[in-house]
């Protein structure tokens, strides 16, 4: 099976990267996104006060936010601090907004966690449970992988190698899962791997009979009102366990406030004492590509301090400081899989060592200063026009309104409007952009990319943002955008469309280069992007000693590297239809 699975990842890694083709998936995609269903209000909300009110200065809030712009790296779509059950700071970053559901990735872990101290309390499961006898896997499977225990699965240490490329490889996951090899014998090292995850949301399953999201309805999301937890499930509809989960980030940090009390909401015994001491303690030590943490049962935990996070990949973060009741939690959308963003350094320098009085004096005048940080971030605007530059921008978008352009370029089959990254999440690659027009309406752009599957329509404001939903395969999105004119160095204008994928870590931007001539250059950046996948030339350097870079149809690892930067960053260009006519 190993064999099989590497040759499916690097065939389909190679796939994915040439952007000169459509990109084939290993198997049938399917939609997986759940449908935002619209705004609600949070049930249960938290109070919200002053830093003051639970003894935080709110200078040190804001030289703490301040630091964190300042470091382009982190790339915040919102955060929110909380002490003592109270938000005493909360602000979105640009187009995201809080009342949004985020893609929670790994921070979903923690949840199966949650759910398995709930079936370890109830006696229907146990620690020591060999999985074997768990789960219907076939005597062969046994052989080998049978002895596996539940809290190898929570601890990262089955030393499974079938692993989250499987999800795009393989239909079937529990078959990859037992029938993979093993890097080390099961309980004897630190492995993180998703299947891990997966592999306890089978077992919840199958003894509970329902699956993971349903079994916490009553247990979990009704006591503390978390009333929207989509998870995505696998090809089998077994929810995915290790990430798929989205949640809105006032609901994750409920989930911060329970780990960080005892197991205790709003008065009431949520999660045995017991099972929770057992889930935050450490069980294993990580490697220094792990950050400042070493791991618990599905929730990492501090080096140098009292500290767990529930963390997901790209700045998805429930920090807690147990010594002083500070809780971080954040959305982003950088560049790391784990805790290598300066983010952590940052919080642990303004919050992990400070000693907080029960409440302090007010301070207007620095809780002034915060309050205009919070909104100036909030919002994608332009810079401010002066009426002349209005009037050119008004112009020259009227000049352009009703345009359409068909793309030449060859590399229009691999082109498309969804971010290389969600591309490859979710499977869902669809087919090329051959067209682009125009419409200024308003005071709002309509930008339609035409493909053979259908018309996806931008809208953008250039004061504010505007909102979307789009289809993309059946899995929606809303996306936000705003949008700014100009022209570059060479006096060529420029239209630049900022893109917000909301409910997930990934942004484009896109630009425009009109020429007199009627041709139109259109380049394409992403965030996450390109250092995201240097972790596939990880996977081929690793797999070449194996020789199957030949069965792959890979050259050299400078040349995929060229490829990956041509697939996140492409350019195409086109011309104007009808220029003739004019």
């Amino acid at each position: 099976m190993d064999l099989i699975f590497q040759t499916r990842g690097l065939k389909l890694i190679n796939r994915l990267f040439s952007p000169n083709k459509k990109a084939e998936t290993a198997i049938p995609f399917y939609p997986q996104k759940p449908d935002f269903p619209g705004v609600k209000p949070i049930s249960q909300p938290f109070e919200r006060v002053t830093p003051e009110e639970v003894g935080v200065d709110s200078a040190r809030v804001n030289e703490f936010i301040n630091e964190l712009i300042s470091d382009k790296s982190v790339n915040l779509h919102g955060i929110t601090l909380i002490r003592k059950g109270k938000i005493f700071f909360e602000a979105d970053f640009g187009l995201y907004r809080s009342e949004i559901w985020h893609a929670a990735y790994s921070m979903s872990k923690t949840v199966v966690s949650i759910a398995i101290c709930f079936m370890f309390e109830e006696g229907s499961l146990s620690p020591d449970d060999r999985i074997a006898d768990l789960l219907d896997i076939g005597n062969i499977a046994k052989i080998g992988k049978g002895g596996i225990t539940v809290k190898e699965l929570l601890t990262m240490s089955t030393g499974i190698s079938f692993n989250e490329l499987g999800a795009v490889t393989e239909n079937d996951w529990v078959k990859g899962f037992f029938e993979s090899k093993t890097k080390f014998e099961a309980g004897e090292g630190f492995e993180y791997n998703s299947m891990n995850s997966y592999i306890l949301s089978c077992i919840i399953k199958k003894v509970a009979g329902v699956g993971v999201n349903e079994y916490l309805e009553d247990k979990l999301w009704n006591p503390l009102g978390i009333d929207m937890h989509p998870w995505e499930t696998c090809p089998k509809g077994i929810e995915k366990g290790g990430w798929g989960l989205y949640l809105r980030r006032e609901d994750t940090a409920k989930l911060g406030v329970l780990i960080m009390n005892g197991g205790v909401w709003n008065g009431k015994r949520i999660i045995s004492e017991k099972y929770l001491n057992l889930m935050i303690r450490r069980h294993r030590k990580c490697p220094a590509e792990y950050g400042g943490f070493d791991y618990g049962c599905h929730i990492w935990i501090g080096h140098s301090r009292k500290s767990f996070l529930l963390n997901g990949m790209f700045g998805q973060n429930v920090l807690g400081f147990r010594e002083n009741g500070v809780i971080i939690a954040s959305n982003g959308g950088n560049d790391e899989v784990f805790q290598q963003s300066p983010f952590f350094k940052i919080a642990e320098k303004h919050f992990g060592s400070a000693n907080f009085k029960e409440s302090l004096p007010r301070n207007k005048k620095a809780y002034k200063t915060l309050c205009k940080t919070a909104k100036k971030l909030c919002g994608e605007k332009t810079k401010k026009e002066n009426s002349f530059a209005r009037i050119k921008r008004e112009r020259f978008l009227k000049e352009i309104s009703g345009r359409e352009y068909n793309i030449l370029s060859k590399n229009r089959v691999s082109a498309s409007l969804l971010p290389v990254t969600l591309r490859a999440i979710q499977n869902n690659y669809g087919t090329g952009i051959n067209k682009i027009s125009f419409l200024y309406e308003n005071g709002a752009l309509y930008t339609d990319f035409v493909s053979e599957d259908g018309v996806r329509r931008v809208v953008s404001g250039f004061e504010e943002g505007e909102y979307t939903k789009l289809d993309f395969g059946g899995e929606k999105y809303i996306v936000g955008s705003f949008a700014r004119f100009g022209k570059n160095e060479d006096g060529v204008p420029v239209l630049t469309l900022n893109c917000a994928f909301c409910e997930t870590a990934s942004e484009r931007v896109i630009k425009f280069y009109f020429s007199a001539q009627g041709k139109l250059r259109i380049t394409f950046t992403e965030r996450p992007g390109v250092r995201l996948f240097d972790k596939a030339l990880e996977i081929v350097g690793a797999v070449s000693k194996n020789k199957l870079l030949s069965a792959a149809g890979k050259r050299d690892l400078d040349y995929l590297r060229y490829r990956i930067k041509a697939t996140f960053s492409p350019e195409y260009t086109a011309e104007q239809k009808n220029k003739h006519l004019e």
